[in-house]
């Protein structure tokens, strides 16, 4: 398997021949599938006991995270920070201005895994909006195709 990735314009820069590659057909796999996969290779371990296992990891990971500590396994490493403006030094966090964020970045292993996936480029298509249904709020009414608004009085040619 490989990663699949189009191309397309790339219209963050100011050249018009720049393309960014956009991944195409991933599949989102769960938490459930991962365990499927584990306990497919004849894992002695049930499917059952890894959802155990892995609530208790996730319990735990939250505690130390919501204790203000930081995290670093070899999947993943997490800090927390602190996210907007402080009017001077003795000003305090407040939630209304501030608020925390998670920083989550790869760990060795994932960063590897990283380094071992194939890229394969494939022909892409646009994403392009299909319009079903059309709603008219002068009418109150939904209709299957649009028309122009119908113009008030006051605004009428003459």
């Amino acid at each position: 398997m490989s990663l699949k990735y189009a191309l397309f314009s790339n219209h963050l820069t100011a050249d018009p021949h720049d393309y960014m590659a956009i991944p195409q057909d991933a599949v989102i796999k769960t938490e459930e599938d991962i365990i499927d996969l584990m306990i497919s290779r004849g894992s002695t371990v049930t499917k059952a006991e890894a959802l155990s296992v892995l609530e208790e990891y996730a319990t735990a990971l939250t505690q130390v995270l919501e204790d203000g500590n930081r995290v670093n396994t070899s999947l993943f490493n997490v800090a927390p920070s602190v996210i907007g403006v402080f009017n001077d030094l003795s000003d305090n966090f407040d939630a209304a201005r501030h608020s925390i964020k998670l920083n989550v970045s790869p760990g060795v292993r994932l960063k590897k895994v990283s380094e071992d996936i194939k890229a394969t480029k494939v022909i892409g298509e646009a994403v392009i909006p299909i319009l079903l249904e059309y709603y008219d709020y002068s009418s109150d009414t939904m209709a299957s195709s649009a028309r122009p608004p119908a113009l008030p009085l006051s605004a009428a040619p003459i």
